[in-house]
């Protein structure tokens, strides 16, 4: 429940009243969120026509992406140099066995996999920190970047 109290800041200065909440002996200053233009406001509640209006992703569009695809083979090797703030991978639908993707240390024990067809999304600044390895060579995988 909310409890006001008045703070009379300096004498001669009209007296200001608070919103508060007493708990345990302590009067807590509670405050709200208000919205709209210069001049108004509108308490933000969970209503229609009160609620913060949130644009989710503003400015989060891709600049541009980048495309390309990688061979695979049996002993673990960098992604190519892939400067993008996410990147998804994709083992190809034609592969005969998994790929593993992980660290500079991946191997078929440690690696996460990718099984033929399936993706992963990353958000790294730059592909070339993860490797893969595959227990069979010549397996592709492909990555698109969004810049």
């Amino acid at each position: 429940m909310a409890d006001n109290f008045t703070v009379e800041p300096v004498v001669g200065v009209p007296v200001k009243t608070f919103r508060g909440d007493e708990i345990g002996g302590i009067t807590w200053p509670a405050s709200k969120t208000a919205w709209g233009p210069d001049g108004t406001a509108v308490e933000t509640a969970d209503a229609a026509g009160a609620r913060l209006p949130v644009k989710v992703g503003a400015g989060l569009e891709a600049a541009s992406v980048l495309t390309g695809q990688a061979t695979v083979g049996t002993s673990a090797a960098a992604f190519p140099s892939v400067v993008a703030r996410r990147v998804k991978v994709q083992a190809s639908q034609a592969n005969v066995d998994v790929i593993y993707i992980g660290p500079a240390t991946v191997t078929a024990a440690n690696g996460y996999p990718l099984w033929p067809g399936k993706e992963v999304v990353l958000e790294v600044t730059n592909l070339n920190i993860m490797q893969h390895i595959s227990p069979t060579a010549a397996q592709m995988v492909a990555y698109l970047g969004e810049v």
